[in-house]
């Protein structure tokens, strides 16, 4: 077709640009409506070859991307086994060598870097104005409205978990697994609410929702001020004094003050929605690295402190912990 239509035009309708006369009459008109025809029959030819070139690339690129995306699932070398290890589970590898190195110097997160400030205020205050400034209001009020599954949450936090961990620790105590002293933390521990910081940064983490996590965190260290003095003396039968002002103080100025500027920054600023969009994930990391530097500070505090309990007790106690937090 390509070769004949030029003839065809040539012989019959001369250059494309020439105006067919008055004496071509009916002769030229048809021979004009048989040119338009062969020359729509070859658009849609090339149109469907084209059509068909895209379909093969755009399958040759899919089959590529495919083969990169199963290929960076399954790294084959060490070394990309290590780096997709940490991809992967970044912060709990972080976590576990800010523990050893904890233990190998405990004295420079105990005494040199002063976490009574930078650790357990500066970096619980950057975590959380972070976490106001990076969700949405209308989220916060969605997270609270929630009656059924926050009760549940409440309920189980501070009941399931109490319940388990009483039965094992007295256990453990009876025959002579742990000590006194460990088997009455593992049961105060249990009846404590849980860390605001480390209850926000680990549901991010795990892709949940931050504002449930974020309301149910605060509202159960404000319940758990009542709450946990009463479980701690049904279970060991023993008073937990608890200085209500001075806790409810350090909540409000290290968790809602930091949460309420995050979100006015978000509200008042100029694009500040769209550059906290932006920057989620760097908000993320910048939140992940807060809270490693908090269990490395309280590590290097409790490495710093000495024991009655034996090496063996504490590891024996540590895995229980683990077990039991993973079967609940």
């Amino acid at each position: 077709i390509t070769m004949r239509i030029p003839s065809f035009r040539s012989e019959k309708l001369g250059s494309i640009h020439e105006p067919i006369t008055e004496e071509d009459g009916k002769g030229g008109n048809d021979i004009s409506s048989e040119y338009h025809s062969a020359n729509e029959s070859l658009d849609v030819m090339t149109i469907s070859k084209n059509g068909n070139a895209q379909s093969q690339t755009a399958k040759t690129n899919g089959g590529a991307e495919s083969e990169e995306y199963e290929s960076s699932d399954h790294p084959q070398s060490w070394k990309e086994k290590l780096m997709h290890l940490y991809d992967k589970e970044g912060l709990l590898v972080e976590v576990l060598f800010s523990i050893i190195l904890a233990r190998i110097y405990p004295k420079l997160g105990a005494v040199y870097c002063f976490p009574e400030i930078t650790a357990h205020v500066v970096a619980v205050i950057v975590i959380f104005f972070f976490s106001g400034f990076s969700l949405k209001l209308n989220e916060l009020e969605k997270a609270a409205s929630n009656p059924k599954f926050n009760a549940f949450v409440i309920m189980y936090n501070f009941l399931g978990n109490s319940v388990v961990v009483n039965i094992v620790a007295k256990f453990f105590y009876a025959n002579e697994i742990v000590s006194e002293d460990l088997m009455k933390g593992m049961v105060i521990c249990s009846c404590l609410a849980m860390p605001t910081n480390m209850m926000v940064v680990l549901t991010i983490s795990c892709n949940g929702d931050e504002a449930k996590a974020l309301f149910l965190a605060t509202f159960m260290n404000l319940l758990g001020v009542f709450v946990t003095p009463l479980l701690v003396f049904f279970y060991l039968q023993e008073n937990a004094d608890i200085d209500f002002v001075k806790t409810y103080k350090s909540i409000g100025m290290r968790v809602l003050l930091p949460v309420t500027m995050g979100l006015l920054f978000r509200l008042k600023i100029p694009k500040a929605e769209a550059f906290a969009t932006t920057h989620k994930k760097v908000f993320l990391k910048i939140r992940e690295r807060c809270l490693v530097y908090i269990v490395y500070a309280t590590f290097c505090t409790t490495f710093m402190v000495e024991t009655n309990s034996t090496r063996l007790q504490i590891t024996v106690m540590a895995i229980s912990q683990v077990i039991m937090l993973a079967a609940t």
